[in-house]
This record gives C-alpha cells, sequence and structure tokens, in this order.
C-alpha cells in the first residue's frame, strides 16, 4: 500500500477492477485547498442517474479515471454515475512531481468533497451514493463520509453503503511499521531516515508517497478512530468489508479485532456501524473469488429501483 517491498511494483489497486469505457468522461478542476487542484471525472449518460459511486484507489502515482469493471452497463442505462479524480500534479500522460508531493490525506478529503459537490450538479436526481474505496482510499472515503456526517448530514443520509478492500484500520505509524519488519534492518531504518529529511527520491522509489502526506498521516486520527466517531453519530450507511488474510501491507487482525469489538457494541445496543466482512486466502490486492463477490454486491445495489 505504502511502501514497495524491494523493486516490486505495489498493486494500488484491487485486481484489474477498471476497464476501459465505451462512455467518456467529463471533467473538472476541483479545489484541494492550499493552491492545489484535482481533475474530477465523471461518467455519466444524461441527467437521469439516481446512484452515483464515487470510487478511490490506493497510494501512487498514476491517473485514476477509469470505470469500475461491471458498472458500464449501469452508466450506460443512465441508472448510475461514477466519479474519480486524480491526485494533485497527475495528468494523464505526465506527473508534476513538485506539485505531487505538497498533498496529504487532507488534500485527497478536500478534492472528494468538491468533486462530490461537483457530480451531485450535473446529476440531480441522485438518490443514493455509493464509497468505493482500496487501501488508502478505504481510509479517504471513510473520513469524507465522517465529513459529510459533520457538515452536511442531509447530502450523508443519501450515503447508502462504503465498499471498503484492504483498509488500513491501524494508526499510521503502525501501518508502516507492519510493512517494515519483514524488511532488513537496515533498510528500515532507511526509510526512517530518508522520511525525517524529506527524501522524495527515496520515498518515490519505496512507494510513490510523498513525505508531508506521511508526515501528516501518522499524526492524524486513524481510521478505526474515524469509525469509531462514525458509530457515535448513527450512520446510516452499510460498511462492506473485504480483506485478504495474507496482506502484508495492512493487517488483517486489526479489522477482525474491530469487527468483534463492534459485534459486541451492537449486542448491548451500544453506538456501532452497521458492518459485514469477508475474508480471503489472499494478499493485498485481493483475488478472483473477492472481485466476483464484489461484482454481485455493487450490481445488486445498482439493479434497486
Amino acid at each position: 500500500m505504502f511502501i514497495k517491498p524491494g523493486p516490486a511494483v505495489l498493486a494500488f489497486c484491487f485486481l484489474a477492477e477498471v476497464c476501459f469505457a465505451k462512455v467518456s468522461p467529463i471533467h473538472q478542476s476541483v479545489e484541494g485547498g492550499d493552491d492545489l487542484k484535482c481533475m474530477a471525472h465523471l461518467y455519466i449518460q444524461g441527467a437521469t442517474p439516481t446512484n452515483l459511486v464515487l470510487e478511490i484507489q490506493g497510494t501512487g502515482i498514476y491517473p485514476n479515471a477509469a470505470l469500475l469493471d461491471g458498472i458500464e452497463p449501469f452508466v450506460e442505462n443512465g441508472s448510475a454515475a461514477q466519479l474519480n479524480f486524480d491526485k494533485p500534479g497527475i495528468g494523464a500522460e505526465l506527473t508534476d512531481d513538485s506539485i505531487f508531493i505538497r498533498h496529504t490525506q487532507n488534500t485527497m478529503v478536500e478534492c472528494a468533497m468538491n468533486s462530490l459537490d461537483w457530480a451531485l450538479s450535473k446529476a440531480p436526481k441522485i438518490r443514493r451514493i455509493f464509497f468505493r474505496g482500496h487501501s488508502e482510499g478505504a481510509l479517504l472515503v471513510t473520513k469524507l463520509y465522517r465529513r459529510l456526517i459533520e457538515e452536511k448530514p442531509e447530502l450523508a443520509k443519501k450515503v447508502t453503503g462504503l465498499w471498503l478492500t484492504s483498509a488500513p484500520l491501524a494508526p499510521w505509524k503502525a501501518v508502516l511499521e507492519f510493512q517494515l519488519k519483514p524488511q532488513p534492518k537496515e533498510r528500515q531504518k532507511a526509510f526512517w531516515t530518508a522520511l525525517e529529511k524529506c527524501d522524495w527520491k527515496f520515498l518515490k522509489e519505496w512507494g510513490e508517497t510523498p513525505c508531508n502526506y506521511i508526515k501528516e498521516a501518522i499524526s492524524a486520527p486513524s481510521m478505526t478512530d474515524s469509525l469509531n466517531d462514525i458509530a457515535q453519530k448513527s450512520p446510516g450507511a452499510r460498511f462492506e468489508f473485504s480483506h485478504g488474510l495474507k496482506d502484508a501491507n495492512t493487517d488483517p487482525r486489526i479489522l477482525k479485532d474491530f469487527e468483534a469489538k463492534n459485534r459486541a457494541a451492537a449486542e448491548k445496543n451500544a453506538p456501532h456501524i452497521n458492518m459485514t466482512c469477508r475474508y480471503y486466502d489472499a494478499g493485498h490486492s485481493l483475488n478472483e473469488a473477492s472481485r466476483q463477490d464484489f461484482l454481485r454486491m455493487m450490481r445488486a445495489e445498482l439493479a434497486k429501483p
């Protein structure tokens, strides 16, 4: 998710879940704060969609403008729209590192908020919103939902489900330590030194995640903190988690622990979230079984009147 294990390229997506579409997106530059902007991409046919899926992938440098696998028929028939956005500094072919290295999680959540507002202005009949997040994206859409509950409660009521894969529930430093643990001591030390010095060349090679981003994430509340805060506000959305039991980037034991505590809270009628967890014999990018389960769930939700 954040650190490449040696020279291997770390998967930023949930298998090959994106596809090339017959429908072309419309685009809009949106504000991310601190003079940073993100390019938003909306796949929409007419102004009739009643479902909107906002999708955010994991850490790394890549354009994020493709359709989710399986959603295209719903976009083509006008029942659903899909929204993506690129991180600051990322274009279809080139990346401006001088811009990219300035973004943080707060930037991404701000871009998500403004992208959502823009998409809803183009699709005024939206009744149900789904957030799709993988890895870092799972954390970001959870933070987005929390912010909507606090700042735009009426809009938050439209959020029906959060579809989350390989979610990093632990505090950010603990996530990094979990990823670094299998590495030689020298490499672990080299990472923390590079982070302290904001050595972008090193950090780019290891995980394509900027120094400012990592430092801000370490100081920010964890995903578990956000989920617990959401639970206190009696959310209406359903959280669908999928996680690989062999995930070397985000520890599945953290999700299992949260699931158990959430179940215990529900049994006592204490604050909790509505959640389902599925575990697979797979790594961070999961496997074909998880992909098929996700497709069935998404199609069933988008087919509802």
